[in-house]
Parts: C-alpha cells; structure tokens; sequence
C-alpha cells in the first residue's frame, strides 16, 4: 500500500488507507516521524529528543536505572527528573519515564523533617533576658565610628512595647516556639533546604 503512495493511518479501532494527495492539516500533530529502511521503519528511541505528547511511545526505566540517575543528579525529585527528559536538558539522560520505587534509603535519611509546629497565642517570657532574638548581617557599604562593617542586633523579647500597637492596627501577634527553625522564615527554611541537599548528597 505504501509503495503505491498511498498513505495508511492504525488507530487503536482500524487501519485506514488514505489517497496519496491526503495532507496533514496541522504538521505540529506529527510527535515522532521514522524513516523507511528498504522495507522496513525502524528508529531508536534513546537517540530522540523527545516533544508534546511523546511521552507515551518512550519506555519506562527499570528500577536500577531509575536509581541510578536519581544519585547521579543529587538525589533530585522524579517528577524533575522526568521534566529534565522532556526538556533534553541533560546530556546522556535517557529518554525513558523514570518512576520512584520509594527505595532511596539516603532521601528516606536526609529529607526526613520535624512536623510542623503551631504557633503560640500566648507568650511564655516572664523576664528581661529570657529570649532574645539576634541576627548578624553586613559587611554593610559604610562603617561604623569603630570602622566595623558587620552589625549584631539583638531583640529582647519581654521588652517589646508592641503589643496594643499591634492591636490599635489590627495585626495579630504570634508567638514562635524556641529552636524551631521552620518558623523562622523563608531563609531558613531555604537553608534546612540546602543542608537536606548536602546531607543526602553525603550518603
């Protein structure tokens, strides 16, 4: 049928063959196209790049290989990992669905977490000097009268005057609980992110 120009389209119901002047209405439907080797249409699909839908025609990796490019990649999320395939953004990464075994003893070690913690209606601190608060920032553009270009600034907690200008505002004031670090914001969250990286990496 082919070597008679005609074109032949199988579907999951039929196969239809088509008159050799039938045309494609939209060429960005075409996900892969195979050339004819004397009487046969053969392709590799490891040497692809991969686009839109062509997913579904890509072969699953098997459980090693999964693995293997999730340590290789710094232990990155699968979901990532198979963006890094439909992207080609990885040289050498086969183009294959990876999927998560949830078998990664070192992710099961480094990634594990504290539950999130509530925060206080009502402040503990019955004294001057019980909690403080202090951050360290600089080098800073201009020095102090001492020539330093680091500054520490240290909060007392039970001294703050804030409260019924809190209130007059309308601002709801919350307490945070001593030593948890996923309440102290978007820093330090992005560090516990960072040192999860690094001790994974480790394992």
């Amino acid at each position: 049928m082919c070597d008679k120009k005609n074109k032949v389209l199988f579907t999951n119901t039929e196969c239809l063959v088509l008159s050799p002047e039938f045309k494609l209405p939209d060429e960005n439907q075409v996900l892969l196209r195979v050339p004819r080797q004397n009487i046969m249409y053969s392709s590799n699909l490891e040497n692809i790049v991969p686009s839109g839908g062509l997913a579904c025609l890509i072969a699953n990796a098997t459980v090693d290989e999964s693995n293997k490019w999730h340590r290789r990649l710094g232990h990155v999320n699968f979901r990532n990992l198979n963006k890094l395939v439909k992207g080609n953004l990885v040289r050498g990464l086969p183009s294959k669905i990876f999927q998560n075994n949830h078998t990664c003893v070192a992710c099961q070690k480094g990634k594990q977490h504290k539950a999130s913690c509530k925060a206080k209606s009502v402040s503990y601190i019955s004294q001057p000097l019980q909690l403080l608060h202090i951050d360290l920032f600089g080098p800073t553009s201009i020095r102090s009268l001492n020539h330093k270009t680091y500054c520490l600034v240290i909060t007392d907690d039970f001294s703050r005057d804030f409260i019924e200008f809190y209130g007059s505002k309308g601002i709801k004031r919350e307490y945070s609980n001593a030593r948890t670090l996923q309440q102290n914001g978007v820093a330090e969250r992005k560090n516990m992110t960072l040192i999860k990286a690094a001790r994974t990496v480790r394992y």
